[in-house]
């Protein structure tokens, strides 16, 4: 019995001592990243710019979006790419599942938490369905609901059959200014 016990004390020694050495690793790999940070920010540090087109841009579409601005969706057969549908619409899509309050919880102190988007809402990260509010003949904004893909654009598209593409077909009631 005193050999099983002397043999047992052996190997949680053991243990521990390997455990202390992937400790002692882990913070030697530690320090070097670290290191290595330190001079990657001294010569080859985070750039500042004055101004960022793909910031710019974005204000711009939420902005359109946000005034309702008129876009044209149209419905995509998911194996052909061909329309299905098309409307023009008012603003854009909206995923199904998008939400007016936050489906996130706070589950104890230190938890990541949603943040609400410029247009007022949660948006959706986990649905295919969409909703659309197509105008018809009259004005009258009619909700439409799909699962296959939308495509939104500002300018009303047409297929060319031929070259399985799409193609402007109109006038564009969305621009965007770039550069400005």
């Amino acid at each position: 019995m005193r050999r099983y016990a002397i043999a047992l004390l052996g190997l949680v020694l053991l243990l521990a001592a390997c455990d202390s050495s992937d400790e002692e690793a882990r913070k030697a790999e530690e320090r070097q990243a670290g290191t290595q940070l330190e001079t990657y920010q001294k010569v080859q540090p985070v750039p500042f710019y004055d101004f960022s087109q793909v910031r710019d841009t974005l204000i711009q579409i939420n902005t359109l979006l946000i005034e309702g601005r008129q876009g044209f969706a149209t419905i995509v057969n998911p194996l052909t790419g061909e329309p299905i549908f098309s409307c023009p619409s008012v603003g854009f899509p909206i995923p199904a599942d998008t939400q007016v309050t936050n489906p996130a919880n706070v589950a104890r102190e230190g938890a990541v938490v949603e943040q609400i988007e410029p247009n007022g809402t949660f948006t959706s990260k986990n649905t295919q369905g969409t909703y659309i509010l197509c105008v018809a003949d009259g004005g009258k904004a009619i909700p439409v609901y799909s699962e296959p893909p939308v495509i939104a654009s500002g300018a009303p598209l047409v297929f060319d059959p031929e070259t399985g593409r799409y193609q402007f077909a109109g006038e564009p009631s969305m621009v965007v200014e770039v550069g400005r």
